[in-house]
């Protein structure tokens, strides 16, 4: 690749909007439900389901992803919104509102997913 190339890449990226929110990975062996949120859902989506098995974030989950395979997984974005360009806007505050929001709706727990119940 010449450098005009890279250089208008580079340029198309920067430019490229982000957006965050809340995803589901679905069990589709089993239908349980893993809900996370991310930062940046097009990064997130290129890479989770392949994270899973070397970095396990969620040992049930991962044990899961290894016994049936990847083929039984879905991902699927719930909820997501533009990250805006104001470097104050506190979007991890923002993430766990959505999050928590998801978790009420969903109840992702014990048979039904992989989450974990927030101990008071």
């Amino acid at each position: 690749m010449d450098k005009e190339q890279r250089k208008k890449l580079v340029m198309q990226f920067q430019q490229e909007k982000i957006y965050y929110g809340v995803f589901q990975i679905t069990n589709l062996a089993n239908n349980k439900i893993f809900l996370d949120v991310s930062r940046n859902l097009k990064g997130t989506t290129n890479a989770y389901l392949a994270f899973l098995e070397t970095n396990p974030v969620n040992p049930q989950l991962s044990a899961d992803y290894k016994k049936y395979g990847k083929e039984n997984f879905e991902f699927k974005i719930l909820e997501q919104k533009e990250k805006p360009d104001d470097e104050f806007f506190d979007i991890k505050s923002e993430l766990k509102k959505m999050l928590e929001k998801h978790l009420e709706e969903l109840q992702p727990y014990d048979e039904k997913g992989y989450n974990k119940r927030k101990t008071s």
